[in-house]
This record gives C-alpha cells, sequence and structure tokens, in this order.
C-alpha cells in the first residue's frame, strides 16, 4: 500500500502549506500565510517580520526556500484564506505545475491578495477581521516587486517587504486551473484528484487525491461544524 508523507510550513494552525509526498509524486496542498504578519509593520532591521506577542521572526522565504520547487508537481487550494503565498511561489520560485482551484475560491482570493497589498502601500497591516482571519479592506494598487528588505520609512518602506506586486497577483490567477466538485482531474499519472464542498466558504474544498486505489482526503476543520452543510465524503 502506498505511503503518504506530509510536512507543514506555516507557523498558523489557520493557514496551510502541506508538502506532500506520495511515492515519485509531490504535491502542495493550499499556500496560506497569516495576512496580518506577513503585512505587520512590526520588523527589525533586516526587514523581516516579527509576531506581536513573541517576537519571532516570520519570513516566508525561510519556509519556502527549504522546498525543491522543481520536484514539486502540482497545487491545491481549498479556499480563499489559503493563497495568500501563491504569487510568491508561481513567480519567484522553480515550480512549474499546474494550481487547481474552484472559480470561486479563485475570485474571491484574488480581492483579498489585491487588498492586502494596497492596504500594506497605505502604511498598516490589514486589519478587518472575518471568522477570525485577518482581511484587508481597501482598493487595488499596483506595486513594484522589491526583496522584502528593510528600506527606509514610509511608502518606500512598506514597497520594499511586500513579497509580491499587483502583476504577480494576476499572472498566479491565471496559470489557475478552475474546477468544480467532484470533477476527477489527472495532474500527473496515476494519480487522481477531486474536491467536495467543505462547508466554509463559497467554493471552498475539501481536496481527495486517489493513487493506487489508495485515497487521502484533506478535510477542513470547518466541516464538522454543525452550523455548516459540508458535502458528504464516501471513503469507499
Amino acid at each position: 500500500m502506498p505511503s503518504i508523507s506530509v510536512v507543514s510550513f506555516s507557523p498558523h494552525e489557520r493557514f496551510h502549506l502541506l508538502l506532500c509526498e506520495l511515492d515519485d509524486t509531490m504535491f502542495i496542498v493550499d499556500c496560506g500565510w497569516p495576512l496580518d504578519t506577513l503585512y505587520s509593520d512590526e520588523a527589525d532591521d533586516t526587514g523581516k517580520l516579527r509576531t506581536a506577542k513573541s517576537g519571532t521572526r516570520l519570513d516566508p522565504r525561510d519556509a519556502l526556500s527549504t522546498i525543491n520547487w522543481a520536484r514539486v508537481d502540482f497545487i491545491l487550494l481549498s479556499n480563499y484564506e489559503q493563497m495568500t503565498l501563491l504569487p510568491y511561489i508561481t513567480e519567484y520560485t522553480e515550480f512549474s505545475g499546474p494550481v487547481y482551484a474552484t472559480e470561486p475560491a479563485k475570485a474571491y482570493g484574488r480581492c483579498v491578495l489585491e487588498e492586502g497589498l494596497c492596504a500594506a502601500l497605505q502604511g498598516k497591516a490589514p486589519a478587518a477581521t472575518h471568522g477570525g482571519s485577518s482581511l484587508p479592506m481597501a482598493s487595488t494598487s499596483a506595486v513594484s516587486h522589491s526583496s522584502w528588505s528593510h528600506a527606509g520609512g514610509g511608502r518606500d518602506e512598506w514597497q520594499a517587504r511586500l513579497p509580491y506586486t499587483q502583476r504577480d497577483i494576476i499572472a498566479a490567477m491565471e496559470k489557475i486551473t478552475d474546477v468544480r466538485h467532484n470533477e476527477v482531474i489527472s495532474p500527473v499519472p496515476f494519480v487522481q484528484v477531486y474536491t467536495r464542498s467543505s462547508g466554509y466558504s463559497i467554493g471552498s474544498a475539501n481536496w481527495t487525491v486517489e493513487y493506487k486505489n489508495h485515497r487521502t482526503a484533506f478535510v477542513s476543520t470547518s466541516t464538522f461544524a454543525t452550523c455548516l452543510h459540508p458535502q458528504e465524503w464516501d471513503p469507499k
């Protein structure tokens, strides 16, 4: 029976970046990262971001640099909250495989990413919340890319910390393949993936990966909430 190994690279339990290996196949489930730490105004003199409570440095590049992106075959996205690092991955790493998400998740995720950039350019981290997660509230704006280094104060400082540009977001969205719930896709030979509604938000997904008659499901915690209506998963 094939075995799967899963390694988490996100420091926050609500946001996921899972590196999965299934024999010779390597894939990523979600590209999440807390927006409030990504665009935080708490940074040291190197520009690396810190958490407000512990002071621990949070730089997504540290996590992403340990992954051999040339070996990653595909990416699965569960919902709009789990797309924060996607533009950086598609535009600034060696990843060249397909990315899968539902059309509503892609549309809403793009809005969240674009508004996050605009909020950062205005000199503040995204502060509005929805369901306990930070979401930006601002209009879209294009910026130039720089490498997350500390660069003085004001607008230039924020611009230097941004992980990607408006153009990168557009390019990343164009690389996403829209999928429908229950649609079976084969991203690589002998591997099939499909999604069922997780009940979390419009377009949210619980992904199932099937390989040699062995199924692995990535189930959102929202699936177990009695107030929501996730699609039933058949483990047989």
